[in-house]
């Protein structure tokens, strides 16, 4: 399974999460939403903003949904 992949930080839009919101992504390099984290989780529907057309990426990012949908 794939558990990383690499992108770009865009840095256009500010975003101002609950207290209480879940993360799904945890960045190596940049900010993200807060602290580092970044992807919005919310029952079973992982948000993320990209721009990556690599079945690298889609593995990745399907992943986390994943594990979003199970709570983790």
């Amino acid at each position: 399974m794939i558990t990383g992949y690499r992108g770009h930080e865009f840095p256009y839009f500010s975003l101002y999460p609950a207290p209480d919101a879940r993360f799904g992504l945890n960045l190596r390099m940049g900010k993200g939403i807060a602290d580092g984290k970044d992807g919005l989780c919310e029952y079973a529907v992982l948000g993320d903003s990209h721009a990556c057309f690599s079945p690298a990426a889609a593995d990745a990012i399907v992943a986390v949904a994943e594990r979003c949908r199970q709570g983790r």
